[in-house]
C-alpha cells in the first residue's frame, strides 16, 4: 500500500458520524467524492456552519448532539457565532493528509492529537469528564484525529428529526451523496428564508416508517443508477442528551432496497402503495391518516426489516382476491424472498393448472379445502385430490412432477408450506377472479370440508 494513495484528506471510514460529516462537507463544497475535498473547501464553509449552529433553532436540535458545547448549547456562552467558529478553525488548522497508518479510531490513517482529546460535547455517544470506563484504554478522551473530529461537527447537517435524531449510513456512495443533497436542500431553504429551524424534519416520530420514506424519496428524486447499487442501509436512532443518551438501529436489507427501486419504476407502483397503506395500524379515532402514518406501526415495514414474509398481505382471503398483479408479486418473491426464477415459474404454472382444474370440474369445495388447510399433511391430501381431478379431465401432462414437488414446490421438505400455499392461492384468485365473483352466493351457502376430514 503506497503512501500516495492517501494524499487526500478524506475517504469514507465506516464510522457513521464521521462519514455523515464527510458527505455533508463534500456536497457543501460542490464535490462529487470525498477524496476531492481540500482544506480550502472546508475552511470556506466554517463561517456558514458557525452561523447555523449559533441560532436558537439549531441549538434546540444540537442539545441532543453536542451537550454543554460552548457557543452552541452552553448557556453561558457569549458571542456564540465567534466561539463556535474559533473551535472549528482550531480543528481545521490541524488537518493533515492521510497516511498508511494511524491510531485514530475512525479513519486509522492519522494519529490522534495527544493535546486535543475529545469528549461527548464534540463526539456523540462517548464518555465525558472522569468517566474513564467509556474511553479506550481507560484514558480520558476519545482517540480521534482532528480531521475526523471536524467531520463529526458537520454531521448534524444530514441528521433527520424523528423524536430523537436519525443518522443514515451505508457503504453506497450514491445513497450517501443523494441523502446529503436532500438534507442540504433543507439547509438552503433555511438560509434563503432566514428561518433556522434545526435539522431536517418531516414530522415523523416512527423511525421505521421514516426509513422507508427516506429511501423511497431518494430512489424517486435522484437520477442515480440505483440497480447497480446493492446497499445495506443502517439507520441510527439516537440522542446524546445529558439525561439518558440512547441508541437503536434499523437495517434495510439490500434485497428490500432493490425491490423498492424496481417497484417505483414499475407501472404497478400504485398497487404497492395500497398494500403498504393497508398495513398501517390506524386506530378508529385517527382522522388524518397521512399524519398518523408518520407515527403508527406498519406491519409490512416491520416484517421487511425483520426478514419475515409479507406474502399474506398480497391476498385477501375473505374476499378471495389477489391484491396486486402477479408481476409485482413475483418481483417481491425474487428480490426480497430470494426465490429463483425457476421456482416462481413452477409455482405459477402449477397454480394456473389448479385454477383451470377447479373451474373445469366446477368443484368449489377443492378451493375451500385449500383455504382451510392447517398442516403440511392436510395440504398434501388436497394436492392428491387435485392430481386425481386433473387426470380425470384427460390432461396430457401431470399437474406436477416428483422433481418439481421436491425441488420447487416444497424444497425445504415442507418447512415453509404455508408460504407456498399462499402463492398458489394468490394465483388462483387472480385467475378465477370473475368466475369466483359469479359464485359468491354458492360459496357463502356451502362451507367446504377441511383437508383433515377428507
Amino acid at each position: 500500500m503506497s503512501a500516495g494513495k492517501y494524499r487526500s484528506i478524506y475517504h469514507p471510514t465506516g464510522n457513521p458520524f464521521v462519514d455523515a460529516g464527510i458527505y455533508a462537507m463534500t456536497i457543501l463544497a460542490g464535490r462529487k467524492n470525498p477524496e476531492e475535498l481540500t482544506v480550502a473547501d472546508i475552511k470556506e464553509k466554517l463561517p456558514l456552519l458557525a452561523k447555523v449552529y449559533s441560532t436558537d433553532g439549531w441549538a434546540r436540535s444540537l442539545y441532543s448532539v453536542f451537550p454543554n458545547r460552548p457557543g452552541i448549547t452552553h448557556p453561558r456562552s457569549a458571542k456564540k457565532k465567534e466561539v463556535v467558529l474559533e473551535g472549528l478553525q482550531q480543528l481545521a488548522g490541524r488537518i493533515t493528509p492521510g497516511s498508511d497508518t494511524g491510531n485514530c479510531i475512525a479513519c486509522g490513517r492519522r494519529d490522534m492529537d495527544e493535546d486535543m482529546r475529545f469528549y461527548r460535547d464534540y463526539i456523540p455517544l462517548t464518555g465525558s469528564g472522569e468517566l474513564l470506563n467509556f474511553f479506550p484504554l481507560a484514558r480520558p478522551g476519545t482517540d480521534y484525529c482532528s480531521a475526523c473530529a471536524l467531520a463529526v461537527q458537520f454531521s448534524p447537517l444530514v441528521y433527520y428529526a424523528c423524536g430523537k435524531l436519525l443518522l443514515l449510513h451505508t457503504g453506497s456512495r450514491a445513497v450517501m451523496r443523494s441523502w446529503a443533497r436532500q438534507c442540504l436542500k433543507n439547509l438552503d431553504n433555511q438560509v434563503a428564508t432566514g428561518s433556522f429551524t434545526g435539522v431536517y424534519n418531516e414530522r415523523f416520530t416512527n423511525p421505521v416508517n421514516a426509513l422507508f420514506n427516506i429511501v423511497e424519496n431518494l430512489v424517486l428524486t435522484y437520477e442515480e443508477n440505483w440497480l447497480e447499487e446493492n446497499p445495506v442501509i443502517r439507520l441510527y436512532h439516537f440522542t446524546n442528551y445529558n439525561q439518558g443518551p440512547e441508541l437503536a438501529y434499523y437495517d434495510l436489507p439490500s434485497g428490500v432496497f432493490r425491490f423498492l427501486v424496481l417497484v417505483n419504476q414499475h407501472s404497478d407502483a400504485g398497487q404497492w402503495r395500497q398494500l403498504v397503506r393497508s398495513a398501517f395500524q390506524f386506530s378508529a379515532k385517527e382522522k388524518d391518516e397521512e399524519a398518523a402514518s408518520k407515527k403508527v406501526r406498519n406491519l409490512i415495514y416491520q416484517r421487511l426489516l425483520a426478514d419475515q414474509s409479507i406474502v399474506a398481505f398480497f391476498i385477501n382471503r375473505k374476499e378471495r382476491l389477489a391484491r396486486s398483479s402477479w408481476v409485482l408479486f413475483s418481483l417481491y418473491l425474487r428480490e426480497v424472498r430470494r426465490m429463483n426464477k425457476k421456482r416462481v415459474d413452477t409455482i405459477k404454472r402449477v397454480a394456473d393448472q389448479i385454477a383451470l382444474t377447479i373451474r373445469q370440474t366446477d368443484r368449489l369445495k377443492r378451493l375451500g379445502q385449500l383455504e382451510r388447510v392447517s398442516s403440511y399433511t392436510g395440504l398434501r391430501s388436497v394436492l392428491k385430490l387435485l392430481v386425481k381431478d386433473h387426470l380425470a379431465l384427460g390432461a396430457a401432462q401431470p399437474l406436477f412432477t416428483l422433481d418439481e414437488y421436491m425441488e420447487e414446490l416444497f424444497p425445504e421438505n415442507g418447512m415453509n408450506w404455508r408460504e407456498t400455499l399462499d402463492l398458489i392461492l394468490f394465483r388462483i384468485y387472480e385467475n378465477l377472479h370473475d368466475w369466483l365473483q359469479d359464485k359468491k352466493d354458492i360459496l357463502a351457502e356451502n362451507e367446504p370440508e377441511t383437508a383433515e376430514k377428507i
